[in-house]
């Protein structure tokens, strides 16, 4: 993670709504229904007003906007479409909190970088996950269950202490996959062979 394009937003939690932000490929394997069914139940839920904000482009984009317009999810949830690379940092430093319910990740590249926007994370274990996401640490990890994933992005809304919390020890998690944490890590371990 290269924590230098990751600038505090000092709007963060300011708005009448907090801001839930997603980014990922539009495609099936993303489980992008499993998120907007979410969101459809957390705006019955929660007290908290919200709105979430979903970047990227992909098959499913059209369908999916049907489905916003089908559920009459449009006041709650907008789609950015194609965002700039160097752009992303901004929204991930101006949410308040990140969502992902994709259930296919190797990396979890994208998680990595919400937490260097000092944002914790919602998101559905895979592989790519379980060794980021501390449960009630940076975040939280939940089985590919609605309800639980509902409860746990609705309790970050709803209890602001606690997200702000996680959003510290999110941006220590980045912190120690920074490019030079990871460049040092490597020389460390190239020194021990040698």
């Amino acid at each position: 993670i290269e924590l230098e394009e990751y600038k505090p937003n000092v709007l963060k939690g300011k708005d009448d709504k907090l801001i839930l932000f997603s980014v990922f490929r539009l495609s099936k394997e993303k489980s992008p229904y499993f998120l907007l069914d979410g969101i459809a139940k957390l705006s019955k839920l929660s007290s908290v007003p919200f709105k979430c904000i979903i970047a990227g482009t992909g098959p499913e984009e059209d369908s999916m906007a049907d489905y916003i317009k089908a559920h009459k999810l449009e006041k709650f949830v907008h789609m950015l479409g194609k965002v700039p690379p160097g752009e992303i940092p901004k929204y991930y430093s101006s949410a308040d909190l990140f969502v992902f319910s994709s259930q296919s990740e190797t990396q979890g590249m994208v998680i990595l970088e919400a937490m260097a926007g000092e944002t914790p994370v919602v998101a559905i274990d895979s592989s790519g996950i379980s060794d980021i996401v501390e449960n009630g640490v940076n975040g939280y990890k939940t089985d590919a269950d609605l309800d639980e994933w509902v409860e746990r992005v609705n309790f970050l809304l709803e209890n602001k202490t606690e997200r702000d919390a996680m959003g510290k020890k999110a941006l220590l998690t980045a912190s120690e996959n920074s490019v030079e944490r990871m460049s040092e890590n490597i020389l460390d371990m190239y020194y021990e062979i040698i």
